[in-house]
């Protein structure tokens, strides 16, 4: 039995990059796998079930349509929703499993460029994200975005320390297919990449290599070049998006690091480095090129992105995210480089780093894009009567409403309209449309299901017809923009 145990601590201590590997994956997965059911299906979750449950060929053309991301996270809910049903755990499983392997790609880059120290720090970082732990259970593509990222990164410097090798030849391309078959920005990582290859010019069979590279991935791009251009000329005709302000380049990097308190830490420690350097000892060694490398990975996308931003909104959280797996490698560069130089003090700076984070963590908070779907619903339920019509706006709201109202309902996409209709269910654009169609359908109560509705419709004119035109019996307000409101028809006709 002891002999066993020693075999194993023995491998333990000669694996140990494995063993932390390991460690990282099961931390992120068992705690978050807790939280997973959590939060109600919102937002644009619901789209993305509905459209996954139709034909792999209907999903493709999804993107050249009114779907803005490519097409592969939606291909593979359908075939986990084929595999496992609609539920939430199901639905979120993927994303749970892809945001439980980036920490494991970002420790396996840190250790890589610097040492396991920088890895493990860099790698908890993410763990400890409070918008990585909300995308990382949210049925959307941003986990496999951010997930793809980080492999992205660990096979580029992988293939420029051996740019022969035909593993991480193809690996590199993998990872970047998958990256950019998740999200058009993923694109912006490869551009940086770019770059990086373009300061070591001077090593001819890395850049003829990386070209020959970039080639198959383009090829292997072809598909979506057309779409991509297409979705370009959408957005640059404006996007739901507001154009970021001045202070929002700071603000969304501290966002990135759970706000300004351990943002403006990291600036401290290195406005103390620096003076320490300057002043004191001039042989203090913390950057290197690969430091470099690093704040090109993250700043080119983001500053990009912002500055893009004020003629094309793009500057969202969801979007430049992909980013901070470079911010958090940079920082736990920084911090590892620390380590070596503070003596006795060495660990000081980087438990404080991640205490400061941990304790900053908000998980899953009802502030951010918090639903109360599953509560708006049965209050729906409750205030139907035999001869109901329920009235939903806005009409994106429609599928978010059955997947929690009738989950037979919500799977059944290709006859999903007729079934609302004949669950008289009348899902509206506006005040108009709900005249136009009203006196098809037959009803003594309206049960008037807003969904961020002011959203679209700021001046409330439907709430406000319904108001005049029939008599209010019940409103109820469910977070985070949802309301409830009954009306019962009047015996004078309508106005």
């Amino acid at each position: 039995m002891a002999a066993g145990i020693n075999k194993v601590f023995s491998w333990a201590k000669q694996n140990l990059a494995i063993v932390i590997a390991f460690g990282l994956f099961f931390l992120s997965f068992i705690w978050k796998l807790f939280f997973i059911v959590q939060r109600d299906i919102c937002i644009d979750e619901p789209f993305t079930i509905f459209h996954a449950q139709k034909s792999l060929w209907d999903i493709w053309l999804l993107s050249s349509q009114n779907e803005p991301n490519p097409p592969l996270f939606l291909i593979l809910e359908h075939f986990v929703i084929q595999l496992f049903g609609l539920s939430p755990m199901a639905v979120r499983f993927p994303s749970l499993i892809f945001t439980s392997l980036t920490p494991v790609f970002i420790f396996l880059v840190g250790r890589k460029l610097f040492s396991s120290v920088a890895g493990i720090t860099a790698a908890l970082l993410f763990v400890f994200s409070t918008q990585q732990f909300y995308y990382g259970l949210e049925a959307r593509t941003y986990a496999l975005l951010y997930m793809a990222a980080a492999a992205s990164i660990f096979f580029f410097f992988c293939f420029m320390a051996e740019p022969r090798n035909r593993k991480y030849f193809w690996l590199l391309i993998l990872a970047n297919i998958v990256m950019v078959y998740s999200h058009y920005f993923g694109w912006f990582v490869i551009f940086s990449e770019a770059l990086i290859v373009l300061l070591r010019w001077k090593n001819k069979i890395l850049v003829r290599r990386w070209i020959l590279n970039t080639v198959v991935q383009i090829i292997l791009y072809a598909p979506m070049w057309v779409v991509m251009a297409q979705q370009l000329l959408i957005s640059g005709k404006g996007t739901w998006i507001d154009p970021p302000l001045p202070r929002d380049y700071y603000i969304e990097m501290a966002k990135m690091l759970n706000g300004m308190v351990a943002f403006n830490l990291i600036l401290c420690i290195l406005i103390a480095t620096t003076l320490y350097y300057l002043y004191v000892n001039h042989n203090l060694r913390v950057f290197n090129w690969n430091h470099l490398y690093l704040v090109l990975l993250f700043f080119v996308p983001y500053t990009i992105m912002f500055f893009v931003s004020f003629r094309m909104p793009i500057f969202l959280n969801r979007y430049i995210l992909f980013g901070s797996v470079s911010l958090y490698l940079l920082v736990g560069g920084i911090f590892g480089a620390l380590a070596q130089n503070l003596g006795r003090l060495k660990y000081v700076p980087l438990f404080l780093l991640l205490i400061v984070s941990f304790v900053s963590l908000k998980i899953l908070p009802t502030t951010v894009y918090f639903r109360d779907v599953q509560q708006s619903v049965a209050k729906v339920k409750s205030l139907q009567s035999d001869e109901c019509l329920v009235v939903i706006h806005a009409f994106p709201g429609r599928e978010g409403f059955a997947y929690y109202y009738n989950r037979a309902l919500f799977s059944q996409p290709y006859v999903f309209d007729s079934l609302l209709r004949i669950n008289n269910i009348l899902p509206v654009w506006g005040v108009n449309e709900f005249k136009e169609n009203v006196s098809k359908f037959s009803f003594k109560r309206i049960v008037y299901y807003q969904d961020g509705s002011l959203f679209y419709d700021p001046s409330n004119t439907i709430y406000k017809y319904l108001d005049s035109a029939y008599h209010k019996t019940d409103s109820v307000f469910f977070e985070q923009c949802f309301y409830v409101t009954a009306f019962d028809v009047c015996p004078t006709p309508a106005k």
